[in-house]
C-alpha cells in the first residue's frame, strides 16, 4: 500500500530579540506562533504550529492463477516434474503414492488447497477406480485419476474343443495351439516404473479324429453271430491292444483325444503357477513411456521379455505332456475304452441277445483318472 501527505506550518515573533517558531505536520493545515523577548540582542521566541494532514494509500496484491498441475518422478539428485496429460493419470498401481504440485503463471502457489488432502500435495490411492484431485488458488484445476484393481493370480483358461471327424486311416491327433496372453500395466510413479500385469491367458488345441478302417456298429450293425462276436471282442480289447480295431467309434477316439487335451491343460496349469510371477516382475521406465500401450510393448520384447517367458513356459508344459504314456493300457486308451464300454459294446450284446447269438459278455475295466499322474520335474 502507498500513502501520500503534505503539511505546512508558519510562525511569527515580535520584540527586541529574535524569536522563531516552527510547526510541522503531515497533511494540510496552518499554524501560528507568537514570541516576546527583552534585552539587547537577545530574545526568546516560542512558536507553536499545529497541522493536520491526511493521507490515503491504496495497495493491490496479485491472486495466484494455476496454469497446470504436475506429478513428480523422484530423481537421484533432483526430482523431475512432468505435466499431467489432458486425460489425467490413468492405470496407477493400487496403493501408489503420488506427489503433485501446481504451477502458477501469476503470483505464487504457496496457498494452493488440494481436495482431497487439504493442503497436502502427496496422495495415496488405496481404492481402485476413478477419482478426482482438485487444486484451488484463485482458479481450480481438476485432475482425473484412475487406479487399477489389486493384482491377483490369473487363471489359465481353455475352451471346449469340438473334434474334426475325418475318414483318414492315420492316427487321430491333438495339437496344442499357442497361448494367447493379454497384458495390462500399472504405473508406480514413486518408483518411476510401469509394472506388467497379466490380464488373461488362454490355451487351446485342435483335435482331428480319423475313422478310416473302422466300422461303427451303430452305423453298420453286425449281421451275424460271428461278426457280432468279433465286434464285441475287438472293442473290449482296445485298451490292451493300444490301437483301434476293425470295430470302433468316432466317439471313442474323441474321448481318447480329449484325454490328451486334459493332459495338456493340467500340465500347463502346473507350470503357469511359476511362470506368471516371473512375467509380472517385468518393469520399464514410466517417464520413458508416456502411454501404457508403449510400456507393454517394451516389456514384451527381447530375450528377457514377457513373450520369451511365455514361450519358455509353453516349452516346459509341452515337454512334460509328452512324458505321459500313450500306449497299450495307458490312460488315453482307458478313456476310449470307457466310451466303448458305455454304448457300443452293450449295443452289440443287446443285438446278439435279440437274435439269439452268443457273444462275449461284460466290458473291460478302465480308469482315466488323474491325467497328470507323473511327478513334475
Amino acid at each position: 500500500g502507498e500513502g501520500e501527505g503534505e503539511g505546512e506550518g508558519e510562525g511569527e515573533g515580535e520584540g527586541e530579540g529574535e524569536g522563531e517558531g516552527e510547526g510541522e505536520g503531515e497533511g494540510e493545515g496552518e499554524g501560528e506562533g507568537e514570541g516576546e523577548g527583552e534585552g539587547e540582542g537577545e530574545g526568546e521566541g516560542e512558536g507553536e504550529g499545529e497541522g493536520e494532514g491526511e493521507g490515503e494509500g491504496e495497495g493491490e496484491g496479485e491472486d495466484c492463477n494455476i496454469q497446470k498441475v504436475q506429478y513428480r518422478i523422484p530423481g537421484i539428485v533432483f526430482d523431475d516434474w512432468f505435466d499431467i496429460p489432458a486425460g489425467g493419470l490413468t492405470s496407477l498401481c493400487l496403493g501408489s503414492n503420488v506427489r503433485l504440485r501446481a504451477v502458477c503463471d501469476e503470483g505464487d502457489c504457496d496457498d494452493v488447497e488440494w481436495t482431497p488432502g487439504g493442503t497436502g500435495e502427496e496422495v495415496t490411492f488405496n481404492l481402485a477406480g476413478g477419482t478426482a484431485i482438485s487444486a484451488t488458488c484463485g482458479n481450480t484445476v481438476n485432475v482425473a485419476v484412475s487406479t487399477d484393481p489389486a493384482n491377483a493370480p490369473t487363471t489359465l483358461t481353455f475352451p471346449a474343443v469340438t473334434p474334426t471327424i475325418a475318414a483318414g486311416a492315420g492316427s487321430s491327433t491333438t495339437v496344442e495351439t499357442p497361448f494367447t496372453v493379454n497384458y495390462d500395466a500399472c504405473g508406480d510413479l514413486e518408483a518411476n516404473v510401469w509394472r506388467l500385469r497379466v490380464r488373461d491367458i488362454a490355451g487351446g488345441a485342435t483335435i482331428v479324429v480319423n475313422t478310416g478302417g473302422s466300422t461303427d456298429p451303430a452305423v453298420s450293425p453286425p449281421a451275424s453271430q460271428a461278426t457280432a462276436a468279433a465286434a464285441v471282442t475287438d472293442m473290449k480289447g482296445y485298451l490292451a491292444r493300444g490301437s483301434r480295431g476293425a470295430w470302433h467309434t468316432a466317439a471313442a477316439s474323441s474321448r481318447h483325444e480329449q484325454h490328451h487335451y486334459n493332459e495338456w491343460q493340467c500340465s500347463a496349469a502346473h507350470y503357469w503357477l511359476g511362470a506368471e510371477p516371473i512375467i509380472e516382475t517385468l518393469t520399464t521406465s514410466y517417464s520413458g513411456h508416456p502411454v501404457e500401450a508403449a510400456a507393454i510393448t517394451d516389456m514384451r520384447a527381447g530375450i528377457v521379455g514377457a513373450d520369451a517367458f511365455r514361450q519358455a513356459f509353453h516349452t516346459l508344459s509341452h515337454t512334460y505332456w509328452f512324458l505321459l504314456p500313450d500306449n497299450a493300457n495307458a490312460r488315453p486308451y482307458a478313456a476310449g475304452q470307457i466310451e466303448l464300454n458305455a454304448t457300443p459294446i452293450p449295443f452289440v450284446q443287446t443285438l446278439a441277445t435279440t437274435n439269439g447269438w452268443i457273444v462275449p459278455g461284460g466290458t473291460t475295466a478302465a480308469s482315466d483318472a488323474n491325467p497328470c499322474f507323473l511327478p513334475f520335474p
